[in-house]
């Protein structure tokens, strides 16, 4: 299952991805992400979670997959607040919310920026 993790990207296909179509797009977050929570999901350090070769892997997709994560967060909500600081340098959540108030204030830049309804 770590297979399409610990895959090397060769400079073509960083290239190419800038090209990918939105369906391919859409695919490989959810291969990943797939990934990622299975083999995080008994694991209880974040540091840890965050650092799963699958999540960096998202984070890489860039801003294509802001859209994606916002989805995840809103669908079945997880630790996806480092990856959206990462790519879009912003930090809605003000510093000692919870969990939830994190969700919903990500949730709430997503909808101000229009990348989710």
């Amino acid at each position: 299952s770590k297979g399409i993790c610990m895959e090397k990207s060769s400079v073509s296909q960083t290239y190419r991805s800038d090209l990918e179509p939105e369906r391919e797009v859409r695919s490989r977050f959810k291969m990943l992400e797939q990934t990622w929570r299975e083999d995080t999901e008994a694991v209880s350090s974040i540091s840890r979670i965050i650092a799963h070769p699958c999540y960096l892997k998202i984070i890489a997709m860039g801003y294509k997959a802001v859209p994606l994560i916002l989805e995840s967060l809103k669908n079945n909500p997880n630790h996806w607040f480092p990856a959206l600081s990462a790519i879009t340098d912003a930090n809605p959540a003000l510093p000692g919310s919870s969990f939830d108030e994190a969700v919903a204030a990500w949730l709430n830049w997503g909808r101000e920026q229009g990348y989710i309804d």
